[in-house]
């Protein structure tokens, strides 16, 4: 109507509502569907085939790279983002940059408030908005009762902590997932540690069951498992040749149904997760599902300790150097109240891993420790140091039980996670005093028994496996508290281990002189061999020999912790090497290239985390040459007091006799 029409014109003034939106339409180009498409939803309900592959775009507000298009040099410069938002003041003055700057700001965040509203995209809600869940959701949404799905995507679905109501929707109709790496370069624009996963889906059906093969680096291993007749052994995720593994297996392929996701959720979420919205692990086999299946059986975990137990992540190094608390300084503390730990400082077992030089730019600007040269009340160096006066450093602290927690001996491990590298889960033991950021995640116990005997259990290869399965980048205290507890007839043995292995300075004298008591008369060493120093009795004093200090004595007793958290757990030692075998490529590259010599020094290795341990290649080669030909070595070498013959370890067969000996000692 004429009146209608009225309505609609614009006022003299400016543009109307109806203008912006024609205007925004013109430009953003919206699609609707059952518009589009009619025939498709009205005579099919939906589309029979959809396939894939959405953009890997996660929505983030990127001022730096909306000034770099502005001003070039901070793009050439690799400027900070700090240094990029100081001159956002000068690049203001410039023709068209704020409404440009309004324009970008206002798109991001409208699309950011669209996607993550609960009426369009009701499973995103609460996980960071990444197109590639956004399509797959509507790809879920617009196909037919027996439609099929095929899309080419990201991972972070199926391993996010809230991305729960997304696989709640996702399970029921998951037919196939393939989780791929990128280590051979078929995506030359992704970088090869990204992983990724194809996934077929079809109409809902209940009971779920979905077929999954993880740990793929090129398409053909998909066919030649399905096409496999199961003999031989799995193929791990590297050959012996030290090749990213490619051979197919019919036990490569897991057939997940809702016991499976059962036992995920018990093994890999919080308590109360229900089976459809638990994370989907990375099961390399059928092997490795039963391994998981045996640990997932076990009755007792760490939160059954209830508040006898207490993590945290401590200092916050943004805030706490924004309120004065700790500053960024490469300095050697005096005591252990002026240390403050970083993840590079530990390794699996070893308090006293590395210590960082000055000045200290990045992780590799860190030297190893030489734990048989180190004083006895030796502290290494740390970036940071306490900003404030003693007491309100101590005021300040996390509390556990009335005390602050750095009062207590406590388990630290990495908070951040590598699931390619040697060990994934990286535990140690830190005496009172120190403190950390929150790169690292403590437990303080109530009871330091219970102390030395989780900090040993977590220190093996079966946990680590735990760890490594869930996929996930990062490892909080909370979740600690889901992983298995040791109370068996082994227990002592493990916390004895965690004692050698952890109390290296006087500083851990208190712990010693209480826990060691209490758990020396359990088995020894598994092994017969002079390198390997003798077992403490039960009333020896804390002194420098105590602790194991040479490397051949310490992955000793690292192999013996690996058995008894085998056996704690009830697997068989078929399934121990299993794991190791497939799950820990880089441990088993590193164990075939370091050699022991005499006194159980390494001699050399291709461990990259033991930089400067050994001689270097040439040097060593050349020596090796020199003894098998019956001569001395140049007098110009350096053998750095090193004594041959030198030997390989087989680490598989040393956890066989380990298992053995502790499974007729401990029944």
């Amino acid at each position: 109507t004429a009146d209608d029409d009225a309505e609609d014109e614009a006022p003299a003034g400016g543009a109307t509502l109806w203008t912006a939106i024609d205007e925004a339409c013109a430009r953003l180009r919206p699609l609707h569907w059952e518009v589009a498409f009619p025939e498709v939803f009205v005579e099919r309900g939906g589309f029979d085939l959809v396939v894939g592959n959405p953009p890997w775009i996660q929505l983030v507000w990127n001022e730096q790279q909306l000034l770099a298009e502005f001003e070039r040099r901070l793009a050439l410069d690799r400027a900070s983002a700090t240094d990029a938002a100081r001159s956002r003041s000068g690049l203001a003055a410039r023709s068209g940059f704020t409404r440009e700057y309004v324009r970008e700001a206002g798109q991001n965040q409208g699309l950011q408030a669209f996607f993550a509203s609960p009426s369009n995209y009701p499973s995103l809600v609460g996980l960071k908005v990444n197109l590639y869940k956004c399509f797959l959701v509507r790809a879920l949404e617009k196909s037919s009762h027996a439609g099929v799905i095929g899309m080419l995507h990201q991972d972070g679905m199926f391993d996010e902590p809230r991305g729960g109501p997304l696989r709640e929707i996702v399970y029921p109709r998951l037919r196939w997932i393939f989780r791929f790496k990128n280590e051979f370069q078929l995506f030359a624009d992704v970088h090869n540690l990204c992983p990724y996963v194809v996934t077929i889906h079809g109409a809902r059906r209940a009971p779920v069951r979905f077929g999954c093969i993880a740990n793929l680096y090129h398409p053909e291993t998909i066919d030649q498992s399905l096409a496999h007749d199961g003999a031989g052994a799995v193929p791990g995720i590297k050959s012996d040749a030290g090749r990213f593994e490619t051979r197919g297996h019919r036990a490569r392929t897991i057939y997940v149904g809702d016991r499976e996701l059962s036992l995920f959720a018990t093994l890999f979420d919080r308590p109360g997760t229900t089976a459809l919205r638990t994370r989907l692990p990375g099961i390399h086999s059928v092997e490795a599902l039963t391994a998981l299946g045996k640990i997932g059986a076990h009755p007792t975990r760490l939160s059954d300790l209830g508040d006898a137990v207490y993590g945290t992540d401590m200092w916050k190094e943004t805030d706490a150097q924004k309120d004065g608390t700790i500053a960024r300084r490469t300095a050697t503390p005096r005591l252990p109240g002026d240390l403050v730990l970083a993840g590079p400082h530990f390794f699996v077992a070893n308090p006293l891993s590395k210590s960082p030089r000055n000045p200290c730019r990045h992780n590799k600007d860190y030297d190893t420790v030489d734990l048989e040269a180190c004083a006895n009340d030796y502290l290494p160096a740390s970036n940071y140091v306490p900003a404030c006066d003693r007491q309100t450093y101590i005021r300040r602290m996390p509390v556990f039980g009335s005390r602050p927690v750095a009062e207590y001996f406590r388990h630290v491990h990495r908070e951040m996670l590598a699931t390619t590298n040697e060990r994934t889960l990286i535990p140690a033991l830190i005496p009172p005093g120190v403190a950390h950021v929150h790169s690292v995640a403590s437990l303080a116990f109530s009871s330091r028994v219970e102390l030395a005997t989780w900090s040993a259990f977590v220190s093996s290869i079966v946990i680590d496996f735990v760890v490594r399965s869930r996929g996930s980048g990062h490892l909080h205290p909370p979740e600690m508290r889901q992983l298995p507890r040791a109370t068996g007839t082994g227990s002592g043995a493990l916390a004895a281990r965690a004692l050698r292995l952890n109390c290296l300075t006087t500083h851990y004298a208190d712990l010693w002189h209480e826990v060691w008591p209490q758990v020396a008369s359990a088995p020894g060493w598994s092994l017969s061999d002079p390198r390997l120093s003798p077992w403490p009795a039960p009333d020896t004093r804390w002194h420098r020999h105590a602790p194991l200090r040479n490397a051949f004595e310490r992955r000793m007793a690292l192999v013996e912790i690996d058995a008894l958290a085998a056996l704690e757990l009830g697997l068989t030692i078929d399934e121990l090497c299993t794991i190791y075998r497939t799950q820990f490529p880089v441990l088993r590259e590193y164990e075939k290239t370091t050699h022991f010599d005499k006194n159980g020094r390494i001699a050399f290795t291709t461990n990259r985390g033991l930089s400067g341990v050994g001689l270097d290649r040439k040097d060593f080669e050349l020596w090796q040459a020199c003894l098998s030909a019956g001569k001395k070595p140049p007098k110009d070498l350096d053998t750095m007091g090193l004594e041959p013959p030198f030997e390989v370890r087989d680490r598989e067969e040393d956890m066989r006799a380990a298992y053995a000996f502790f499974a007729g000692r401990l029944g």
